[in-house]
């Protein structure tokens, strides 16, 4: 795939802000939530995605994350994430039930065992399913806590993880607004943005 035209991962219009992000899905809202419906029901058996983990305010990429989700008919959510140095498993007792639908599916779950709490913190965690494309979103409860964002296109569909780097680079890596902080080579990144301080994160 050519880097010669670097349009968004859902829609014609890039950007990294969760916020952004889920406004630029292309198209009509009655289209978006067709194309999202007949994606979600194409996908047969378990699907598994690849893509990119980075800090949504400095652009840094922490590497490379995947998936393998399954969903039943009635888009409750099962499966396993990874990201740098974490394997979380979703929906293993019970499946995550949707609490939105339209555009895409929206997932909300929290990890509070051991291995997935911090401080004292647990993992929150956020699913958008936009049908063959996942992006999620991973933090803290606390204010020393940034955010981890994860897209993540299906194989075989989409961009690669080389895209989504090259991406990021054109994004923010080089504008001096963002400056490089702090980023954890796994785990939750600190709060980057100015008004908050920069201590935190996992490491």
């Amino acid at each position: 795939m050519s880097n010669d035209n670097p349009e968004g991962f859902v829609g014609s219009k890039l950007s990294f802000d969760r916020r952004s992000v889920l406004k630029s899905v292309g198209g009509t809202v009655g289209a978006g939530v067709l194309a999202s419906q007949m994606s979600r029901a194409a996908r047969e058996g378990t699907t598994k995605f690849s893509g990119l983990a980075y800090d949504p305010y400095t652009h840094q990429s922490q590497g490379i994350a995947s998936a393998e989700i399954e969903t039943d008919d009635e888009d409750n959510l099962s499966g396993i994430l990874q990201i740098p140095g974490m394997k979380i498993p979703l929906g293993q007792d019970e499946p995550l039930e949707p609490i939105q639908e339209g555009q895409y599916v929206e997932y909300e779950t929290k990890k509070d065992a051991p291995q997935f709490t911090k401080d004292g913190e647990p993992l929150k965690i956020i699913i958008n399913d936009f049908g063959f494309e996942l992006f999620v979103d991973l933090t803290r409860p606390a204010y020393e806590y940034g955010h981890l964002n994860v897209t993540l296109p299906a194989k075989g569909r989409g961009k690669t993880a080389d895209d989504l780097r090259w991406l990021l680079i054109g994004n923010g890596n080089g504008n001096p607004n963002r400056p490089k902080k702090n980023m954890p080579d796994s785990g939750i990144p600190p709060e980057n943005r100015p008004s908050v301080p920069a201590e935190g994160g996992d490491d």
